[in-house]
């Protein structure tokens, strides 16, 4: 009598892995595209509202989908909001590392590389509050490296004649996004044809302020 031969069991498949990475990456080209196309419609519109249905329209991105991504323009803008307070953050290092003068020429070629979004802050009236923070945070910082550097210690304001404060701040205000869009509209300047001009400006005014302790 033959003897059969047994069928040997088949071996269990292992579960597929699902990979998403396709699915991210999509996602975030998306969002950055939201984005990127938002500002723009700002710039254009001179920071005049800009409608979600306009946004749309722009990226060819459901309603849906922003919905989905922002929920609404608050979010929209807030998502400019968090970039420049990243922008802040990560300055803070080099203003460590420049002498004032030199921090000045870097800050107005930064303007030119991000130029689309520090024009979308200047122009909205959404960021007027943040705006005001931003500013305040980052003359702050400043304020504190011109003394360091004028005086070679840690000084606070308050330790200072009223009218040399009154000059470190006119010093600090000279490296700013505004004067570097006027100079841009008024004479078509880049941040690059700024940056030596700035250097120059605030050598010539740090080495002209004498400050007695």
């Amino acid at each position: 009598m033959a003897i059969k031969n047994k069928k040997k069991p088949l071996a269990k498949k292992a579960p597929r892995k699902y990979d998403n990475t396709t699915r991210e990456k999509k996602s975030d080209l998306n969002r950055q595209k939201i984005v990127d196309s938002y500002v723009d419609l700002l710039v254009a519109n001179a920071g005049q509202d800009v409608t979600l249905q306009s946004l749309a329209k722009k990226t060819k991105i459901s309603m849906r989908t922003l919905f989905r991504f922002f929920g609404d323009k608050e979010k929209l803008n807030h998502e400019i909001e968090i970039y420049l307070s990243k922008y802040l953050g990560s300055i803070s290092a080099e203003i460590e590392k420049l002498s004032v003068a030199e921090y000045a020429a870097f800050t107005y070629e930064v303007f030119d590389r991000y130029e689309r979004l520090f024009k979308a802050y200047l122009y909205t009236s959404f960021g007027q509050l943040s705006r005001r923070i931003l500013r305040r945070r980052f003359h702050e910082m400043l304020i504190k490296k011109i003394i360091f550097e004028v005086t070679g210690k840690h000084t606070k304001e308050t330790d200072l004649p009223a009218d040399v404060l009154t000059k470190i701040r006119f010093t600090a205000n000279l490296i700013s996004a505004q004067m570097w869009n006027d100079l841009q509209e008024s004479y078509s300047l880049t941040g690059k044809d700024i940056a030596p001009a700035a250097r120059w400006a605030v050598q010539t005014l740090l080495k002209d302020l004498n400050i007695t302790l």
